[in-house]
């Protein structure tokens, strides 16, 4: 499959069970970011495995959360959709 030049950004805490599907489920995105909350369990682990870019960052709330993946994609952000 063709990639796109897409950044797509996960936000996640202890999502161990459930973060290899997610990432598996957008393969035409060239750039995958995961910006996790300290996870105790295997969810960063997983992710890089993945090939997912792993950042981690303080639980803030959603808002700044979602603010912070504006540093950490290296595409251009015209439009962000949120799941969850």
């Amino acid at each position: 499959m063709t990639k796109l030049p897409i950044s797509v950004v996960i936000i996640t805490l202890n999502e161990e069970a459930h973060i290899e599907r997610c990432i598996r489920s957008v393969p035409f995105a060239d750039d995958i970011v995961v910006v996790d909350s300290f996870s105790t369990d295997r969810t960063v682990e997983i992710a890089e495995k993945c090939g997912a870019r792993v950042f981690k960052e303080k639980w803030k709330g959603f808002g700044p959360q979602k603010s912070f993946r504006h540093g950490t994609s290296q595409k251009s952000l015209d439009h962000f959709f949120g799941c969850g």
